[in-house]
């Protein structure tokens, strides 16, 4: 059985998620606006906790996306740094072709990684909210 490589899983997974977030963000976008319509000038005590959940989950999930990328490029600016001097040795001198293609790996993947973590906090709050929100009846 062929190994399918972590460069591909992660492109995977992001497909994945941003396919998930196409789904999510109009359906919760739809249910919010909805019901700030019906809320009026007046809104009750429930939708007011909405509404202010709505703002604050904004935030959180900028700060924590923006951590996470943060992280992640530091892990493969590191990585890349050990790939680059990692071709400095002797055993990489026998197979410069190897040391290159594991330079030219991480400089593929590694912005991938970033994307990909930074997508996670966006991505998990708004599946979550779809989840929750879509089973509420709109007025």
């Amino acid at each position: 059985m062929r190994r399918i490589s972590k460069s591909v899983q992660s492109h995977r997974t992001a497909a994945r998620q941003l396919s998930e977030l196409s789904w999510a963000v109009p359906q919760v976008v739809s249910h919010r606006l909805t019901r700030l319509a019906f809320a009026g000038a007046t809104p009750k005590a429930s939708d007011q906790r909405e509404f202010t959940a709505m703002v604050a989950e904004k935030h959180q999930a900028f700060v924590e996306s923006w951590w996470a990328m943060g992280t992640e490029t530091l892990r493969q600016q590191q990585s890349l740094t050990l790939a680059l001097f990692g071709g400095w040795s002797p055993r990489a001198a026998a197979n410069p072709l190897a040391a290159g293609q594991r330079v030219l790996a991480q400089m593929v993947d590694g912005p991938m990684q970033v994307a990909h973590q930074g997508l996670k906090p966006v991505h998990q709050k708004a599946v979550a909210n779809a989840k929750r929100l879509g089973g509420r009846k709109r007025r």
